[in-house]
This record gives C-alpha cells, structure tokens and sequence, in this order.
C-alpha cells in the first residue's frame, strides 16, 4: 500500500471445499493448502483487508457410486436432457459431443449445496451475511479438493487473490463470481472483455476448470434462485456455470436457463490456479451403475422424486506444519461418531495428547437441510461409511474417451493468455499506483 494511501476495507472470507468421502488421500493434500492460506491471510490482514475466517470440508454428492436413478431418487436431480450435440467438423468443445455423465451431475448439485449451505449455516452464523463496520460483505472461497497453486509462492498467490477481489469490488461491485483458475478458453463461443483500468480480472468468457473461485451473496443467491430450474437441466458445474452465465452460445441451453438471472461472471487474467497433474481421476467424467455406457437414454428417468439428505458439521482443531492450529469443519452427509483416530487417519496429521479435543467427535449443532422448504428423509449410511480409495470396474469405452479428450486438450489445458507470468503493473497496482 502506498504511503498516505487509505487502508483496505476489511472483509471475511470463508473456506469451502467439495470432497468425496473416500477421496481420503486429496482431503490430506487440501487441507494442507487452505491452512496455508490462512495462516498468510492472518499475518497479511492489516495490509490486505481480506482475512479467512474459517475452513469448511463438505461431502460431495457421490456420482462415483450411484447411477442416474439413484441420484434421482436421492436428490431429485436430472442431467440436461439431449445435452449431446452432431459436431462432425469438430467445432465445439468435445464435452459437446458427450452426454452427461452420474458424476457430472454430481459435481454440479455439490456446487450448488456447497454454496447455499456455508452461507446460510456459516457466513450468516458468524455475521449475519452483513459487511463489517467500514468493510465489505462476506464472501466464499471455493475448492475442488483436487486444485493446486501453479507456484510455491503462497504469499504472492493470496496477494494476487485478493487484488482481484479488490478490482472487482471497484470495477465491477456488481460481480457474483471470480474464477481464479480458468483454462480451456474459447473465445469463439464467448469473447472475454477487458475491465477498464483493472490489470488483474476481466469479464469471463466461455471457459472451463472451476477449480477454485469466489462467490458473492449476489452469486449465493442467484444461484438459490436458480436450483429448481438446474436439478431439471443438471449439468457439470464447468458446463453449469457458463450456462448461467448465458456464454454458451447454445440456443436449447439459452432457452432451458430463461428464468434465470444471469451471473456476472469474471476470471483472473493470471491462473495461478490448476487441477493438480499427478491426480488423473477425474470423477466428473464417471458414469455409474445401469447408465454406463447408454448416456443417450438420460432422459428416460422417473418424473419425481422425494429422496432428500441431511448434511450435519464435525468441528475440530488441528495442527499443521504449514500452519498453527486452526479449526475445520467436516459437513458430513451421515450421522456417524467419528473417532479421534478415524479423522488423524482421515486428514494425516498427528496430535500430541494434551490437545484439547474430545475422545469422540459428534455433530456440533442439529443436521442441516441444504434443500430447505422440502421434507427431509434420511436416509440409513450405505456400509463401509468409510472406505479406501476406490473406482468402478474399468470401463474400456470410457477409457478411451478420456484418453482421446485429454489428447484434445493437451495444447490448451491450464493455459492463459499470459502464461501465468505477473504483468509487469501488478506490484504498483497491488500498492494503489496507476
């Protein structure tokens, strides 16, 4: 910050980061980047603003393991019916020319619950979703617990971070989201546009990865207003989001997200941000149970459904070598008791036996509904509750389709325009300069 130059506001952030229950190996990789985080957030607060207040790991929707049916039947959630497309020539996205996959659906109703349940069980907790004296409102950070920093420099990233943050509150105080990985772009479909006197964000074009972003209340709630329509036409929340941001250029996905209101969607020029390359499960890409192998037939599902779950919270204290000791909070989509060891087990860190924490981990307040105005039903935990690292039986047609999708994408995967170099204006923009 440049001398005379008036202190940032300040404002809470809050962590929230969608995991698979068994995906126990990324939880003890996540865990140890969103400390880090905080830990920088803490000590770089008075001269940044932002500060990150808590740390929240939510149970994915498991598309892994359930069919189409099953995900209807349990949460009333349909893909995106004739989602596939003819395209011969190859001009569009080769996700175009798929159907939806069980796991694809998944990850966009995660994105969705993930978002509507921090606020309204967290943000509104801690401060009542209103912006602190002299600062801003609240707002979400969040993680695929597959995403990692293109570089080492923690520091240097949450500064970046937040400078986008910054920008956007002054350029666009409109905004609802931030993308802060964005790759795949195409700028045939959707053209990105420059925010004037911003170095740091522009309004998104057609892009894919939503790997880590910000969401404002305006984005919580367009995105609550916007839930029935989506469990009708459910696709991948990288698909979903440029839906709902009317940048797909598709005149039957146009028509389905009518009622909608648009998203103001902005990215990053910089990807500092990107899915992590020695983790090659792609679990959006997975379909499960009767389904695999006839995605043409996604349509032909029941027209209604009751299934519904609770999601209750585990808070406990850890302590990290890449951080002090911070508080998370497991939102779980079970009622089990955990034990001191299954959760050391389940984020690989070690405590020495004066730590203050009970013998049993319990829900700390009463179960959440996500889908609020809708009875509940829950639903008894499938057995083993907790279980090692696994996949379905290979699939070789499936095999081979990602293979061919990843050598289409090999040229422009975590790519962007500025290969991920700093501009050179970004140290005076970040200290107020012109």
């Amino acid at each position: 910050m440049s001398p005379g130059a008036s202190p940032p506001r300040p404002r809470s952030i809050h962590i929230g980061i969608i995991n698979l229950l068994n995906r126990s190996s990324r939880r003890k990789k996540i865990i140890n980047l969103a400390a880090s985080l905080m830990n920088v957030s803490r000590a770089m607060h008075h001269a940044l603003g932002a500060e990150i207040k808590s740390i929240n790991f939510m149970e994915a929707v498991d598309g892994v393991s359930q069919s189409f049916d099953e995900l209807f039947d349990r949460y009333g959630v349909k893909p995106f019916p004739g989602w596939a497309i003819e395209d011969i020539e190859n001009r569009f996205p080769s996700s175009w020319r798929k159907g939806q996959t069980s796991g694809g659906i998944a990850s966009g109703l995660s994105h969705l619950d993930i978002t509507e349940l921090l606020w309204d069980k967290v943000v509104m907790v801690d401060s009542s979703g209103e912006p602190q004296a002299g600062g801003t409102s609240p707002v979400l950070l969040i993680m695929e617990d597959d995403c990692v920093l293109t570089g080492n420099d923690i520091s240097r990233a949450w500064e970046y971070f937040t400078a986008c943050l910054a920008d956007a509150d002054t350029h666009v105080p409109n905004w609802d989201m931030i993308m802060l990985g964005a790759a795949g772009h195409r700028p045939d479909i959707a053209l990105a546009t420059e925010v004037r006197d911003s170095h740091n964000i522009e309004i998104s074009g057609f892009s894919y990865l939503t790997t880590m972003y910000f969401i404002s209340n305006r984005g919580v709630a367009k995105l609550r207003q916007a839930r029935s329509v989506c469990l009708e036409n459910m696709l991948a929340f990288d698909e979903l989001h440029n839906a709902l941001a009317r940048l797909t250029s598709r005149r039957d996905v146009d028509e389905r997200f009518f009622s909608t209101e648009p998203l103001v969607l902005l990215s990053s020029k910089i990807s500092l941000v990107r899915q992590d390359p020695f983790d090659c499960v792609h679990d959006t890409m997975v379909t499960s149970g009767c389904r695999r192998g006839s995605l043409p037939l996604d349509h032909r599902l029941p027209s209604s459904g009751t299934g519904r779950e609770t999601i209750s919270p585990f808070s406990f204290q850890i302590s990290l070598k890449s951080a002090s000791q911070v508080g998370v909070c497991w939102w779980r989509r079970r009622l089990p008791t955990l034990s001191l060891e299954k959760v050391i087990e389940e984020f690989g860190y070690r405590h020495s036996m004066t730590d203050p924490m009970s013998q049993m981990l319990s829900p700390t307040r009463s179960p959440v509904d996500v889908v609020s105005q809708q009875p509940l039903i829950l639903l008894p935990p499938r057995t083993p509750v907790l279980q090692s690292e696994s996949r379905p039986p290979p699939n070789r047609r499936g095999m081979l389709s990602f293979m061919i999708s990843a050598f289409e994408k090999r040229e422009t995967f975590g790519r962007k325009k500025t290969d991920n170099k700093f501009p050179s204006s970004f140290d005076q923009t970040l200290r107020g300069g012109g």
